[in-house]
């Protein structure tokens, strides 16, 4: 049987000046982008100019590109870096521009960290929201320790294994993915 082709997002959780999580997001959409029968694009808050007041779905029409990719999401990779063992508030915001558009659709979780914990503890308090949103979760995680050491300049990673570790994160993405677009589509 052909599988369809997937569309698996990658939503980079923050705004801060300097963020090295922007090089962990880029190499999860070249990671995606390798894998036959899937597209991606990287959904960076720093292009959408969010407001100071007015939050939710209510101003989701101010944001139209991010509310088109969501509803042709078939998944969501979000990349956030732990601040004080907690997401960003940008990336709250961000996701609360949606509800509906979320629903029964693959979520995979990568923590970003400076230190040893590589974001387990914001994966911890981020998995309330994806459930909140009715979004499902992989299983599988990725961390990533140390970001600053971890990169290349050039955004390969330093160790090789790390490889290995994306690419069996983003297969239970997709395999999940496929699963509840094949639910939506038929049940």
């Amino acid at each position: 049987m052909k599988q369809s082709s997937l569309f698996i997002p990658v939503l980079l959780g923050t705004l801060r000046e300097g963020r090295e999580s922007e090089v962990v997001a880029r190499y999860i959409v070249s990671r995606l982008e390798k894998i036959d029968g899937v597209t991606s694009a990287l959904i960076d808050p720093a292009t959408f100019h969010l407001q100071e007041e007015g939050y939710g779905p209510s101003v989701a029409d101010q944001y139209p590109a991010y509310v088109k990719l969501i509803k042709k999401a078939d998944g969501l990779v979000i990349v956030t870096p732990e601040y004080n063992h907690g997401y960003p508030g940008t990336l709250k915001e961000i996701l609360d521009l949606q509800y509906a558009e979320y629903r029964h659709k693959a979520c995979g979780l990568v923590g970003v960290s400076s230190g040893p914990f590589g974001g387990a503890r914001v994966i911890e308090h981020l998995a309330q929201v994806i459930k909140a949103l009715d979004m499902v979760m992989t299983k599988k995680d990725l961390n990533v320790f140390f970001v600053k050491e971890a990169f290349t300049a050039s955004g390969k990673p330093k160790d090789k294994k790390f490889q290995g570790f994306t690419d069996a994160f983003l297969q239970e993405v997709i395999w999940l993915a496929r699963a509840m677009k094949w639910g939506r589509e038929n049940l």
